[in-house]
């Protein structure tokens, strides 16, 4: 009993978290908007990096609206909550492999325009995307009905049984992750004192998002349900 009570309030916690962080992405997605259109639309500056901005925009927030679909109350059937999770999870590692470009474009033209930077970045990103995409496919998603958490959730996932192959792409994921982050680090600019910083900076319109690498794409992390015991 003492498990069930933990597993219902673990749950109920992750799916409260999903709710404020998606709140509050959406609050600064409608306070952005604005700027948005006056910087992309009016002015009709549509770039590359500002098309990669504005697809990781819209789609993360598609996705917000899949994973609502995910975890709050419902009654859906296996196929339903497959479909739905599949679409979550394929756009959440769109907008996280989006985020990555941006990154990777932005040291690209810190360094002139560098070829090996370019194609270094992108490799990893690249596989990072994949690996992340078959990790997700080993979590399907499946319906709460019949099962204590259907007050709580229309879908949760359903790990498959291939743990050591699981174990073996959530390794290899973090290692590729781990030399990206690296490689962003050695590759970002030498340090400069603030008051150099701000010399830089000075003239710079700080509300100017249609160069996409210059507004953060993404600022908070998704998060699923945590998988409990029934």
């Amino acid at each position: 009993m003492g498990d069930v009570i933990s597993d219902d309030r673990t749950w109920m916690v992750a799916n409260y978290v999903v709710v404020a962080g998606s709140t509050l992405w959406i609050a600064e997605f409608i306070e952005t908007l604005p700027t948005e259109i006056d910087s992309i639309w009016v002015n009709r500056k549509i770039t590359g990096t500002s098309m990669l901005f504005l697809m990781n925009r819209y789609m993360f927030l598609l996705g917000l609206i899949f994973q609502a679909l995910r975890v709050l109350p419902g009654n859906g059937t296996n196929k339903e909550c497959q479909v739905i999770d599949g679409l979550y999870s394929l756009l959440q590692c769109v907008t996280s492999a989006i985020t990555n470009i941006l990154f990777a474009l932005r040291i690209y033209a810190i360094y002139n325009k560098n070829r090996f930077v370019l194609i270094s970045s992108l490799t990893m990103i690249f596989f990072i995307f994949i690996f992340e995409v078959l990790i997700e496919a080993l979590e399907p998603g499946i319906s709460t009905v019949g099962s204590p958490f259907q007050i709580f959730s229309r879908c949760k996932t359903n790990p498959k049984g291939e743990l050591p192959l699981k174990s073996t792409f959530n390794s290899t994921r973090s290692t590729i992750r781990c030399r990206w982050s690296i490689l962003q680090r050695i590759f970002q600019p030498a340090y400069k004192p603030p008051h150099a910083q701000l010399a830089d900076i000075h003239d710079v319109d700080h509300h100017n998002i249609s160069r996409g690498s210059k507004y953060w794409p993404v600022l908070i992390i998704t998060l699923r349900p945590t998988n409990v015991r029934e």
